[in-house]
């Protein structure tokens, strides 16, 4: 089971003069167990120990060089299927390949949430993490952090000790919007999902693409149309797209918050044999899946695999470089038109 680690402030990151202090011992005795020396007693180990795990101080580089690095990097995932994730795993491995460093992937179990699986390659002791889409507090991102270089993918988090990479979500949405109108819709419907962790200093992806479209929507002197799902999953968008087809003034768009639940929609779209000319589709992400011409599927690309290579380029900079400032880093998002949204409607 993964131990909890103390509350402490970030913003003051403990000294080994402040572990020294704690435990009433010299520096060089707590450099001495850092490294794991020959000739630490006991007592004097268990006093180190004890203030370390007190203050929350996490050793530098130079001092995690000293005892050994274990080469890993633990690359934690709130779920196995999601292919969007897939796509941003290669790059972490592509941009690891040719390094010493090897990947470690993390999903939670039935019993183990993300938060406790991060907490476990803490454990595990490997030399830095990278975290997609967490469901996870940014307190607990910090405290995390601060014992272990930390790169958090795909939220949009106001962080003191961890790494961002995300994309640029009002830009992306802001595509979407501005083609759809362009091709002579007036009544877009935004498919998305009820964030299910969102506050002032750690927005989702879908709360930003929601408002974007809101506000986008507005300036256009149009009424925008809100459809959530019961849940993230493709047969949860299909319902959902049941309902809008069903409706007396149902939507000639849908802006999907995700390719997942694009493709759900199509599926219901077809079932009805209602093709892009009557209902456009657009969704999010441009999983593998979208460009196959059976689908065809316009998306909005957030370039998975440089989302993950920029990640690992951040980590080593922490682990190898010794860098302590948080950085944040936004990529530009594409639109790609297909099929699903190129043709004009009735």
């Amino acid at each position: 089971m993964a131990k909890s680690y103390p509350q402490v402030d970030a913003t003051k990151r403990p000294s080994i003069n402040d572990v020294a202090l704690a435990a009433g011992v010299s520096r060089s005795a707590v450099s001495k167990v850092l490294r794991d020396a020959y000739g630490v007693s006991p007592i004097m180990r268990a006093k180190v120990e004890a203030a370390i795990h007190k203050l929350g101080y996490r050793p530098r580089t130079g001092a995690r060089a000293m005892r050994g690095q274990t080469h890993l990097i633990g690359v934690a995932i709130p779920q196995l299927t999601n292919t969007f994730f897939s796509q941003i795993i290669t790059g972490i491995q592509k941009r690891l390949d040719g390094t010493d460093y090897n990947m470690v992937v993390t999903p939670p179990t039935h019993n183990m949430e993300l938060r406790q699986a991060m907490l476990a390659l803490v454990d595990h002791q490997v030399d830095g993490i990278i975290a997609i889409a967490p469901e996870v507090s940014p307190v607990d991102l910090n405290q995390i952090a601060i014992h272990t270089p930390l790169v958090m993918i795909g939220r949009h988090d106001k962080t003191y000790s961890y790494d961002t990479v995300v994309g640029d979500d009002y830009a992306g949405t802001n595509q979407v919007v501005d083609h759809l109108i362009a091709m002579g819709h007036k009544r877009i419907c935004h498919l998305t999902i009820r964030p299910t962790y969102d506050q002032d200093d750690a927005r989702q992806p879908h709360t930003l693409r929601c408002e974007a479209f809101e506000k986008r929507m507005t300036a256009a002197g149009l009424e925008q149309q809100l459809a959530l799902c019961a849940g993230a999953e493709e047969i949860d968008a299909y319902n959902a797209t049941l309902e809008l087809i069903a409706a007396p003034n149902r939507p000639t768009a849908i802006f999907a918050g995700n390719d997942t639940l694009a493709i759900g929609a199509l599926r219901a779209l077809a079932e009805h044999g209602i093709g892009s000319d009557q209902i456009a589709v657009v969704g999010y992400d441009d999983i593998d899946v979208a460009s196959h011409p059976l689908i065809s599927l316009s998306t909005v690309s957030q370039f998975g695999e440089q989302l993950g290579k920029k990640a690992v380029d951040l980590l080593l900079e922490r682990i190898e470089d010794n860098r302590d400032a948080p950085h944040q880093l936004q990529i530009t998002p594409a639109l790609k038109i297909r099929g699903t949204s190129s043709k004009d409607f009735k």
